[in-house]
């Protein structure tokens, strides 16, 4: 009887722990997926990355150099 409860409590906190490792996850990979949003500008069809923590935006290109980032 004893040996069943302690399934049943491992089998639980497993349970628990699974969750909230999986919802850590989900955050993590969309906290970046919400903050930089693409635009596009009607006027000249350029393509930005918009920050939405910052509000800063840059024109969404490849940059070499990591000090060219408005960021």
């Amino acid at each position: 009887m004893l040996k069943d409860v302690a399934i049943k409590v491992v089998l639980e906190v497993v349970f628990k722990l699974t969750i909230l490792v999986i919802g850590l996850l989900y955050c993590s990979t969309t906290y970046y997926q919400s903050r930089y949003v693409p635009v596009i500008q009607h006027d000249t069809g350029l393509v930005l990355c918009f920050d939405t923590h910052t509000g800063k935006s840059w024109i969404a290109d490849v940059i070499d150099n990591k000090a060219d980032r408005p960021y």
